[in-house]
């Protein structure tokens, strides 16, 4: 597609999620929150940091990460069993496919 600003599908990757990779996956949680979640106070976000803190370090969910060429996580997503608890992308990387790759993975 000539003009578009989606990145090439192939240069973006799912892979499980690495211990080390919390904090970033917390910084993308809180990004992604901020840019979608407008009925969230400020007191809100502050709340459920810790919270999601907690179960990004935990065993809760089975957490995957789409990364771009450079493996820097873009975007995860947490499954319980066969159910979806968490999709976060980087707000800049929102309606380019990062979603739905997740979603096909998961399924």
């Amino acid at each position: 597609m000539s003009g578009s600003a989606a990145p090439d599908d192939r240069q973006l990757v799912v892979r499980g999620a690495r211990p080390a990779e919390h904090s970033a996956l917390l910084a993308v949680w809180e990004r992604s929150v901020r840019a979608t979640h407008s009925f969230l106070t400020e007191a809100d976000i502050a709340f459920y940091g810790p919270l999601t803190a907690e179960i990004l370090a935990g065993d809760t969910l089975e957490l995957w990460v789409l990364t771009n060429d450079a493996d820097v996580p873009i975007g995860f997503l947490g499954l319980a069993g066969d159910a979806i608890e968490a999709l976060f992308l980087e707000p800049v990387h929102r309606r380019q496919g990062g979603g739905r790759r997740l979603v096909a993975h998961a399924q």
